[in-house]
This record gives C-alpha cells, structure tokens and sequence, in this order.
C-alpha cells in the first residue's frame, strides 16, 4: 500500500503545482512589476522605462517599479534579472550596449543571447554619415525630425543600416503567456499617439512592438550584432 499512496500523493503535488502555475499565469500581474535599469537615474535608458512605466500601469492594473542597479557597464543589474525567477515580475531594459557589446568584450556571468527572453524592441535610432553635411542616415527609412536627409539606400548604400536600439527582456523560461501580456502592454503604450511622438522627437524613430502572439515570437535584432557576440565568445583571448 505503501508505494500506491507514494505515488497517489505525488500525482497530486504534480496536479497542484500545475494548477498553481496555470492560475499565476491567468492571473498575470497580481503584484507589481520590477523593471531594472543597469544605469543612474536620468540617463536615456532609464527615461525610455520611466515614460513607458505609466502606460505599462495602466495596461497591466500593477504599479511598476524602476529600479536603478548599477555598475560594470550595466553588466550588474542585467545579471540581477538574468539570475532572477522567470515570472514575469523581474525584467530589464537594456541596449545595445548591455545585450549585445557587453557579451563580445566581457567575460560574464550570464550569456546574453540564452539568458534572456525578449519582450519588444523599444527604440531604434540611426546613425547619421557625416561628410561636411549630413550625407544619409542608416536606416531604410527617413528621420522624421530631418526629412531632407536621405536614407542610405537611397544616398548609394543599399543595406548599410546601424541603429544604437533599446528593449526590453524577462528571464529565460519565463512563460510564453507573461511575455505575450508583457509585449502587449507595451504595444499600447506605443498605440497612443502622443507616447509616438513623444519617442519619435525624443529617440528619433520608435518600432512599435510586434504581438507575442503574431506568429513571430518579439525578437530583438540579432544578425549582425549577435554573430559578433556569438563570434568573440569563441575566441580563447575573450575575458
């Protein structure tokens, strides 16, 4: 009798572990919502979570909280969130620098291409190729602050596109369902048309995010910039 209550007693921890997670994820958020900024208060990352976290409110019902940890290039607070639990409570804004730059110079703690889900593409702003003048922008599209400056494509050089990009991430294994609700409360920020304009004045050029439930999962840019990642990683001199 012994084993048969054994194993009736763990197919009901089973049955109500799942149950738990099922209902946490139907419930989603019902606390508020960390974002970690990896760098001092006032600087543009921490601005793009600081607008972004009333509207996110909103969408949610949930306060959000910024919290500012920093340090090491952002190395600190972007490995805060990448050893944190995967619920959808802890999540990070981050750039260039922190999910791709960090990861081909730095020997890390965490892996920036595996550690991490992410959410939306928040801001992308190209760079300008200056002669004596603007001569084009890196972007298959104009700039609506400067909109007699031409696009590489149309200067000459086709595909030469780099932009300095932010977005958002959760932990990795954090689930599908959070991430969709996640990306969706970003989505509407990006819907009001004044948060549009406000991120076009300020960061030149906003992508509104993708739908997590689209048929595409909310990639940010991988490509050129997580090859080299994945390129320095294998080098034996990377520390």
């Amino acid at each position: 009798m012994q084993p048969r209550t054994t194993a009736l007693a763990s197919l009901a921890i089973a049955a109500a572990l799942v149950t738990s997670a099922d209902a946490s994820a139907d419930t989603f958020p019902s606390h508020p919502v960390t974002i970690v900024v990896p760098f001092p208060a006032g600087g543009p990352t921490d601005t793009v979570a600081r607008v972004l976290a009333e509207p996110m409110r909103v969408a949610l019902g949930q306060p959000i909280i910024i919290e500012n940890i920093t340090g090491a290039a952002g190395s600190i607070g972007t490995g805060n969130v990448a050893r944190a639990a995967p619920t959808g409570y802890t999540l990070t804004v981050g750039y260039l620098g922190t999910h791709v730059l960090n990861g081909a110079l730095y020997k890390l703690s965490y892996d920036v291409l595996r550690d991490f889900e992410p959410i939306a593409l928040l801001t992308s702003n190209p760079q300008l190729i200056v002669k004596i003048k603007a001569y084009a922008v890196t972007a298959n599209t104009r700039l609506a602050a400067a909109p007699e400056i031409p696009t590489v494509d149309e200067a000459g050089l086709p595909g030469f596109y780099a932009s300095v990009w932010t977005g958002m991430w959760a932990p990795k294994g954090t689930p599908s369902d959070v991430i969709s609700k996640l990306n969706a409360a970003v989505a509407n920020a990006f819907a009001d048309p004044h948060m549009r304009q406000h991120f076009n004045r300020a960061w030149s050029r906003d992508r509104a995010p993708r739908p997590a439930d689209s048929g595409s999962p909310p990639q940010l840019p991988k490509g050129g910039d997580r090859q080299m990642v994945a390129d320095h990683q294998g080098r034996p001199d990377h520390r």
